[in-house]
């Protein structure tokens, strides 16, 4: 990503362009869990030939796809494509990960070819294990029409789902990071461990993939950590994480690392998949507050997006009950504010509804006494959140 000050996902107003003649989204039925899913076309030029189809996300023939993971990155870079034929800008990091994605396709069926291969040797093989057989991708900036506030809302509300159903998550670190993927790849595994023994010296060759932009990203958290397979990308090279994750073992005191290591958000974001499963098999469950507080520093541009970013981590007994809050962009921060705290578990104790409160004022960056004054005047002759003036967006 060019400039870690824009979001993977962000506001409308920054989204990519689109053609304003030919609706490049067919309409999916709101009462049902329908997705899209991209795939690549035969181009005949050098515009990046794609098309979507509408697949419902409960259909037992629901075909495998694959979940991106990436930043969108600067909005002055645009490159356009064709999507059912017709024209979408996308932004660059985008357009470099769709490339080598379809690059690596390419290559794995030349590859069968020129041995003799038939494509159905591969049809036993985990899918993240057989580029020839990539055919469905699911990515946000593409799948989901930004410009559609009812079909957002609900798709935001649909990715812990999305990312859990995929058959694996790629994760797209950008075209910069391809050397270290390389380093890992041609160096002797004991040694290769042995050099990055210590997370607050890893070997140079190791720093555009623990410096990453991408690690510092709040939407990229929950994608990260619910995926149940990974596949790190970089330019041309692709290492699955199981194969890698021995080098950036779990911490016994993650936070304690914050004010003398520069890689404490990769650190935070695999630390949280690693306490995951733990978690659950012990019966424990991650708080909205608890995870405010972990990735306060995670970056969005859009502040409604440091609460709706982390929906799909906290759980049903978790301070704010999941599915009691649902995303809506129709909503500013302040009526977002009211709204957790409407939601918020009444059996919390009063420090505990204390931290929140704090926390979540925080994130949204509002005042909490004064949303708290305003929703008292409101209630007067209206709703609780009513007639909370809206900010203007840019």
């Amino acid at each position: 990503m060019a400039m870690i000050g824009y979001a993977s996902h962000s506001s409308a107003s920054s989204r990519s362009s689109r053609s304003s003649g030919t609706s490049i989204h067919i309409p999916l039925d709101p009462d049902t869990r329908q997705i899209r899913l991209l795939s690549f076309r035969q181009q005949s030029g050098a515009v990046l030939a794609c098309g979507l189809r509408v697949f419902d996300l409960d259909d037992p023939e629901l075909p495998d796809f694959i979940a991106l993971s990436y930043t969108w990155g600067s909005p002055y870079a645009q490159h356009e494509i064709r999507i059912n034929g017709a024209p979408m800008e996308i932004r660059e990091n985008l357009r470099s990960a769709l490339d080598s994605i379809k690059m690596r396709i390419i290559r794995s069926k030349r590859i069968l070819e020129e041995n003799g291969i038939d494509q159905s040797m591969t049809s036993t093989l985990p899918l993240d294990k057989a580029p020839d057989r990539w055919k469905y991708f699911w990515i946000d900036a593409i799948c989901i029409n930004q410009d559609y506030i009812p079909e957002r809302n609900k798709q935001v509300a649909m990715m812990r789902d999305i990312y859990t159903c995929a058959n694996f998550c790629l994760v797209w670190l950008g075209t910069e990071c391809e050397s270290s993927l390389q380093y890992i790849e041609t160096t002797d595994p004991v040694r290769l461990a042995m050099e990055a023994e210590e997370w607050t010296n890893p070997p140079w060759q190791m720093e555009n993939l623990i410096y990453a932009s991408y690690w510092s990203r709040m939407w990229i958290v929950q994608e990260f950590v619910l995926a149940h397979t990974l596949v790190i990308a970089a330019g041309r090279r692709y290492l699955h994480w199981e194969s890698i994750q021995e080098l950036f073992p779990p911490s016994a005191n993650p936070g304690s690392m914050y004010h003398y290591n520069r890689n404490y958000s990769m650190t935070l974001v695999v630390q949280e998949r690693y306490e995951r499963d733990q978690r659950r098999e012990q019966g424990f469950f991650r708080s909205l507050a608890t995870l405010l507080v972990r990735f306060t520093d995670s970056e969005c541009s859009d502040q409604r997006d440091k609460i709706f970013a982390l929906l799909g981590l906290f759980s049903e007994s978790s301070d704010v009950p999941q599915g009691l809050l649902q995303a809506d962009y129709e909503l500013n921060e302040e009526e977002i504010y009211l709204e957790v705290m409407q939601q918020a578990d009444p059996y919390l104790t009063r420090d505990e509804w204390y931290t929140l409160r704090v926390y979540v004022s925080s994130a949204l960056e509002v005042d909490p006494d004064e949303c708290d004054r305003m929703a008292r005047r409101s209630r007067r002759g209206s709703n609780a959140s009513r007639n909370i003036p809206r900010r203007r967006r840019h």
